[in-house]
């Protein structure tokens, strides 16, 4: 809720004010900083396979694949966990997928890095 600055004394004969302002918004917490992976996986992969665990400073509560999966042949949930789905298992090939990921934290504050899956 946002709070409004108070006057906490006043002196009218000589028309002078002290005012106290608080923070009327709190600082955000500094954005997370994803650290960039690269994964390695051989075909066949299998539905909800686990292909690795990213990491990043700042205590990211959600994370997001915001490129390169067009396709939806990869999620990644809560914890920074990198999986194949259904569709992966049907559409993935021997190649290499270039992903972007975001992590975002409590603030709303939030980075990206690079993910490389390296399938043969």
């Amino acid at each position: 809720m946002p709070q409004h600055p108070r006057i906490i004394s006043e002196a009218r004969a000589a028309n002078l004010y002290r005012v106290e302002v608080t923070d009327l918004v709190p600082p955000l917490p500094p954005a997370p900083v994803v650290t960039p992976a690269t994964f390695n996986a051989t075909l066949p992969l299998l539905n909800n396979q686990l292909l690795g665990t990213l990491v990043a400073t700042g205590a990211p509560t959600t994370w997001t694949i915001t490129g390169g999966n067009a396709a939806g042949f990869f999620a990644i949930d809560n914890t920074g966990n990198v999986s194949v789905t259904a569709a992966g298992v049907a559409g993935i090939t021997a190649t290499t997928y270039n992903l972007t990921v975001t992590a975002t934290n409590t603030g709303g504050t939030s980075s990206g890095a690079a993910v490389t899956i390296n399938i043969t």
